[in-house]
């Protein structure tokens, strides 16, 4: 028999923390609750959970310096998060952190709660899955790993912008910033774990599974009735998003072969996704 999920609930409210606690501890997870800890990421690494539920902590930038500081972590960032909020403003800064797996405003339906708790402390994110060693250097990948992690939100935030002003998303009021950027998170964390690998064969190997939301993402796109070209043209947006991150934020110093070695492994990764897009899109019109 598997050992039970353990959660660490992160709770500004006394009264809350102990409900959920209660609540969690009683579906049979082993639940750690740390009322506003000093030091978050002391507690990720002490009690190193399956699963984070944190309660972000008002104003805006507050959080989002929590939510950074959980992205560069090398061990908090491999835990996936469950944010909870009382702010629909909050809740859209924690859907752009790509270890971000769903948002709960406050007050909300304690069943959606601890279903949602189930599946994602089952089906950690990719990044708790590998640390995978690379035998033949990689500075050039571990420089953009980590600029990767520490700006996913500066990513997503712009390629949100850039979205919204390009049809059909323009004309799509309808289109909430949340169904937007459902998946854009996830090609993130795809990218960053594709660049512990020496080579795409090795990383579908280990990861056979990989390009599910890249699947899952576009059938979305269809029951919202999106065009495959424009699907197809959110991730040509969000590649160039990713390259304007890494030009403003890497050294001089590093080398062309360095450049071209990320490069490749960016491009490869989106193209995959890309292929998996139309795939999905072609096997719903042949239904």
């Amino acid at each position: 028999m598997s050992p039970s999920p353990r959660i660490l609930l992160v709770e500004y409210s006394r009264e809350l923390g102990h409900l959920y606690r209660f609540t969690l501890a009683d579906e049979g997870f082993q639940v750690s609750l740390a009322l506003a800890p000093d030091d978050l990421l002391a507690s990720v690494r002490a009690y190193r959970p399956d699963l984070l539920i944190l309660d972000l902590p008002p104003p805006e930038e507050r959080a989002l310096a929590v939510l950074d500081a959980l992205r560069s972590d090398d061990v908090a960032r491999m835990v996936p998060v469950i944010a909870l909020t009382t702010q629909d403003q909050l809740a859209d800064v924690a859907w752009a952190s790509y270890n971000v797996v769903r948002t709960f405003a406050k007050p909300f339906d304690l069943d959606d709660f601890v279903e949602a708790a189930r599946e994602h402390s089952a089906e950690p994110g990719m990044l708790a899955t590998v640390r995978a060693p690379r035998p033949h250097g990689g500075d050039a990948r571990d420089l953009a790993e980590h600029i990767l992690a520490a700006r996913s939100r500066h990513i997503v935030f712009r390629w949100v912008q850039r979205v919204r002003t390009r049809p059909p998303w323009r004309d799509r009021p309808d289109l909430t910033l949340e169904s937007l950027i459902d998946y854009a998170p996830r090609v993130l964390e795809l990218v960053d774990v594709r660049l512990h690998y020496d080579s795409d064969e090795e990383f579908f190997a280990l990861h056979p599974h990989a390009l599910d939301r890249a699947e899952q993402h576009a059938r979305l796109r269809m029951q919202q009735e999106i065009s495959v070209t424009a699907a197809v043209y959110e991730y040509t947006l969000l590649r160039e998003e990713v390259w304007v991150e890494l030009r403003e934020h890497f050294p001089a110093e590093v080398d062309a072969d360095g450049l071209f070695e990320v490069e490749r492994a960016i491009n490869r990764t989106v193209d995959a996704i890309l292929v998996a897009t139309m795939r999905s899109y072609l096997e719903q019109v042949a239904r």
